[in-house]
């Protein structure tokens, strides 16, 4: 049992940090973020860029096999607000369906609607490095010193590069200026609403408290401007992980240069609106992140970087880690049932208990403070549905992580996209959280047995986000693929 008590002190450590760095990043959010807001507005109204100084900028749109989406995002980027001969947009279209025929209609009515428009479409014979393959490969056809960058499902204002090129002259070296997503579909479903609550988190006390405070930051891949000298810098980019973006943003960072977020710069985009779809987006993030843990940790710790900006690095790097530790505190649970009534009985380990309460209420105050900050007031359901999801995912994110850790890149498996009038595709069935939720509802049934009733009810919140995605897939996906 000295190997079980190690595990499990290990996965329930981990969680600690976890829930306690959630509280860490509120705490440098409420101290630091109106300063940090207020710079970005000098910033803004100082710079002459976007008001009487326009430099050349390259937008960016890669696509790959996203027919309902394509027309639109082209549409709107053909909509920006910059002058017409310092303004390029390429769309770089790896797709082999039905969307290189949509593209080039969408693009052919740009150039009638707006003659003076340079708007281009790249393709190449093969999608060597993928998303990062495109980028790069539009890169070489261009010399513009600003790139803005937009995933097929973002619908960006014609305002965007307006906002956002000012903010460079925020501080020296800027790299990268990350705008913040919105929703265009928050209120399709229950699961477009608790991602929703998640990215609001995300973006602003995450994102917003590392950039107020001593963190780096990572562009999001979708929805900023990068200045095309600190690419270069950095070594451009490369598709040998699933997250290109995060891969970019540290060795960036780690050649000095410096990434800005601003909370009010949005630009609207679309969740993934089935199980299936979101499963697929998550586990290739969270199989990415690990990916660039294995190879930034070592820099990181080894640079001239602060000690608060390497720890906070290393939760930025390793945060899919906690997906982990809940699998394995849920797994090793009913080897514990004599074990864990004992370790409750001591007095003296009362504070770590009271310390593990206190650290599970940092994901939950986080999703509440990022729903307030977003204008949408304090809504309990909404912080509890998004904390279901987030234990729900965990069984997925959790063989993404150890892919991550053991095996190269094979493919990148884009996000399918619905569009705006287009009906979301059915999904399969769970089946990893069907698993997890089976085992979970196992493990209170042996806890029931031998241990003390108060222990039941922790293994059934163990497993709360299995057995909360599994009945939202059937009540509500397979329900509405019965009646199509």
């Amino acid at each position: 049992m000295t190997l079980w008590w190690f595990a499990y002190g290990a996965a329930t450590f981990g969680l600690i940090a976890y829930g306690l760095h959630a509280l860490v990043l509120l705490a440098w959010r409420r101290r630091r973020g109106a300063a940090y807001l207020a710079r970005l507005d000098r910033a803004r109204a100082a710079s002459s860029l976007g008001r009487s100084t326009f430099p050349p900028v390259l937008v960016q749109l890669p696509i790959y096999d996203e027919p309902s989406v394509a027309g639109r995002a082209i549409e709107a980027l053909a909509g920006l607000a910059w002058p017409r001969g310092r303004l390029e947009i390429q769309v770089l279209d790896d797709s082999d369906d039905e969307t290189r025929g949509i593209v080039d209609a969408a693009v052919a009515r740009a150039r009638a609607l707006d003659p003076a428009l340079c708007i281009d479409v790249v393709r190449r014979e093969h999608r060597a490095g993928f998303k990062a393959g495109a980028l790069a490969a539009g890169l070489e056809r261009s010399s513009a010193p600003f790139v803005a960058m937009f995933d097929a499902d973002f619908v960006p204002g014609p305002d965007f590069l307006v906002h956002a090129l000012p903010l460079f002259d925020a501080a020296d070296r800027v790299a990268c200026v990350q705008g913040r997503w919105v929703h265009l579909n928050r209120s399709q479903n229950r699961l477009t609403r608790a991602q929703a609550v998640s990215v609001d988190a995300h973006f602003l006390v995450q994102q917003f408290a590392r950039a107020a405070g001593p963190g780096l930051l990572n562009f999001n891949g979708t929805a900023g401007v990068w200045r095309r000298a600190a690419i270069d810098d950095a070594g451009g980019w490369c598709g040998d992980t699933l997250t290109e973006d995060l891969d970019l943003s540290y060795r960036a960072q780690l050649a000095g240069w410096r990434i800005l977020f601003d909370p009010t710069l949005t630009v609207p985009a679309e969740l993934p609106p089935t199980l299936g779809a979101f499963k697929s987006q998550q586990a290739r993030w969270a199989c990415g992140s690990m990916q660039c843990a294995r190879r930034f940790l070592g820099p990181v710790w080894r640079s001239g970087f602060p000690l608060a900006r390497k720890v906070e690095a290393s939760f930025q790097l390793c945060g899919y880690g906690v997906c982990v530790a809940v699998v394995a505190l849920t797994g090793l649970l009913p080897l514990g049932f004599g074990h864990l009534p004992l370790a409750i009985a001591h007095a003296w380990l009362w504070p770590l208990w009271t310390t593990v309460w206190l650290a599970a209420c940092g994901p939950f105050a986080v999703a509440v403070v990022g729903q307030r900050a977003a204008g949408r007031g304090v809504s309990i359901p909404a912080a509890v549905g998004a904390t279901l999801l987030g234990l729900g995912m965990c069984a997925t994110n959790a063989v993404a992580v150890f892919r991550g850790l053991v095996r190269p890149i094979r493919t990148f498996v884009r996000t399918p996209k619905q569009g705006s009038r287009g009906r979301a595709r059915s999904t399969s069935p769970p089946r990893i959280e069907l698993a997890a939720a089976a085992f979970s509802g196992g493990s209170a049934v042996v806890l029931a047995a031998n241990a003390p009733a108060t222990l039941v009810p922790y293994a059934l919140f163990c497993g709360s986000g299995a057995w909360a995605l599994c009945l939202y897939w059937w009540f509500a996906e397979r329900a509405r693929d019965l009646r199509a």
